[in-house]
């Protein structure tokens, strides 16, 4: 006998389902389950190395992370939505002390989770027990589960890249009892992959030590002055936009930004696809 959850996503197709995640403005809609991520070893190795300096609470969030049906035991999918942030410099941007283009604006925690709350009130009020939303907090591996949900790759920057708008995107996900069908994990070709993208940051910084983080290790902590002088992002009062950002293309897509983000603007229908592979961004 099929379960309340079963019936109810019967009810909500996948293709509806997406069409809302674009109507509140999301940049791209993706599902997956909560199976364990493949890096499990290399999260307790980095861990264990001191890389999370201060953040004590990815420790305490490495068991969930590992294994994400522990979030929630009753959640059977995970959507998993990217909204764009990408806003062209102004003349007065590009002069210090300056700030990251995520940081610009109302406090993206309070924006995101503001509309991913309601694709969960719209997943509830179509029979859903379960819509828990997340974005940039909790336990969530948001990076692992977007690339398994087919919305890009995890380059050597270590942020998550989509062709068509690199990685000026939040990534956000709702976990939910409904058992939508999984879409297809992003995977470029491995000619493609290396020559696809642009790394920001020099070499050393690929396997990233964040016990050198802003939010992490403030500057204004004498032991870690000296550290930051040899940086070249000391000009930045808030973030550091190239350390992370890259803007890339593999074939058959388009390497453009993704539109300025605006109160009433609606990214195009492709950038909601099935298939990323195929959207021209």
């Amino acid at each position: 006998m099929a379960s309340i959850a079963d019936v109810a996503a019967s009810r909500v197709a996948v293709s509806e389902l997406r069409a809302e995640a674009e109507r509140l403005g999301f940049l791209a809609c993706g599902i997956t389950d909560l199976s364990p991520p493949p890096h499990a070893t290399e999260l307790d190795t980095w861990l264990a190395r001191g890389r999370a300096g201060t953040m004590r609470y990815l420790h305490r969030q490495a068991r969930k992370r590992k294994a994400p049906q522990q979030i929630d035991r009753d959640a059977r999918s995970v959507v998993v939505l990217l909204d764009n942030y990408y806003t062209a410099d102004q003349a007065e941007d590009r002069r210090p002390p300056r700030v990251a283009k995520y940081a610009r604006g109302r406090d993206y925690h309070r924006v995101t989770i503001g509309r991913l709350e309601q694709l969960a009130e719209f997943l509830r009020r179509r029979g859903a027990r379960v819509a828990r939303v997340y974005s940039d907090a909790g336990p969530v591996p948001e990076r692992e589960l977007a690339q398994r949900a087919g919305l890009g790759w995890i380059g050597k920057n270590t942020m998550l890249i989509r062709p068509g708008a690199g990685s000026f995107f939040f990534i956000g996900s709702v976990l939910t009892d409904l058992p939508f069908p999984p879409d297809e994990p992003f995977a470029p070709t491995a000619a493609a992959a290396p020559a696809a993208w642009t790394p920001a940051l020099p070499r050393r910084f690929w396997n990233r030590d964040c016990s050198m983080r802003r939010g992490a290790s403030p500057i204004s902590r004498s032991s870690n002055r000296a550290r930051f002088q040899t940086v070249s992002y000391r000009t930045w009062m808030a973030g550091y936009s190239a350390a992370t950002s890259a803007t890339t293309s593999v074939p058959g897509t388009s390497g453009s930004r993704p539109p300025p983000r605006t109160s009433t603007s609606s990214p195009p229908a492709s950038c909601v696809a099935r298939n990323p592979t195929a959207s021209t961004g």
